[in-house]
């Protein structure tokens, strides 16, 4: 995979989450679906902000009931770092197992998958339903299906997972298989410090871009931030079109 992350962008991306809210109502809608006690494997997770969400709430929205137990799997050692912060933060470190490789070279099954946008498959880019068969129970698979980035001048090409989206139904039909398109629009904005840090924020989603053209799109598109004003008063906005496909194996 080409991604990786840097320290400067995993905070802009916790940041984003926790002052949107954007995986926290993700986890709303998911954890209905989340069985106590149950695997749910996220291979490719990143930060895993939505399993952390599933796991803070849980609580409070099936009361009386064990949590999973959620195996985070990923290559970036830094994202990983992060998250076991993140976790002992939010005192759920104790459901959560932390294990750094490469997603294609996993082979344990779970009772429910989910991937988020960045998982990739056996099969490559041409996998709709990439480790569909790692899912004993249940196979969750987000995509995002907003028009390119919102955060620089000139929207970022397309990734296959962003055409994905509209080519499930084929997919799951091969298979033999049946499954719900749930399409959300979610604000996942950026909230800033400042205009120098909103200028590094353009330039990390745009490599190349020179600086005064990061700093025309800051200035035109920057607004009073509406979450957190006092932290970070700044806000690149941004509404997220996102396809939540659910099958049920």
């Amino acid at each position: 995979m080409g991604f990786s992350w840097s320290q400067a962008s995993l905070e802009w991306y916790r940041r984003a989450s926790q002052q949107t809210g954007f995986h926290a109502r993700l986890a709303r809608l998911i954890l209905p679906w989340i069985n106590p006690e149950e695997q749910v494997l996220d291979l490719g997770c990143g930060l895993a902000l939505l399993e952390l969400e599933l796991l803070r709430q849980w609580p409070a929205l099936r009361p009386g009931c064990k949590p999973p137990q959620i195996i985070a799997v990923d290559r970036d050692r830094a994202a990983l770092a992060r998250l076991r912060a993140l976790a002992d933060a939010y005192g759920v470190a104790g459901q959560l197992t932390i294990c750094c490789q490469p997603a294609e070279t996993w082979s344990q099954a779970a009772d429910t998958v989910i991937l988020s946008f960045f998982g990739g498959g056996p099969a490559g880019q041409r996998d709709c339903l990439p480790y569909i068969e790692l899912a004993r129970r249940q196979y969750l698979r987000l995509f995002n299906q907003s028009r390119g980035s919102h955060f620089a001048p000139r929207p970022t090409q397309l990734s296959h997972q962003h055409r994905q989206g509209d080519q499930w139904q084929a997919a799951i039909a091969e298979r033999g298989l049946s499954g719900r398109l749930h399409r959300l629009q979610l604000e996942f904005g950026q909230p800033l410090a400042d205009l120098p840090e909103a200028c590094r924020f353009i330039a990390w989603q745009q490599p190349g871009l020179s600086g005064p053209a990061c700093e025309s799109f800051a200035r035109q598109n920057l607004k009073p931030n509406p979450y957190d004003r006092q932290r970070y008063p700044l806000y690149l906005p941004h509404q997220k079109q996102v396809a939540l496909l659910e099958v049920r194996l």
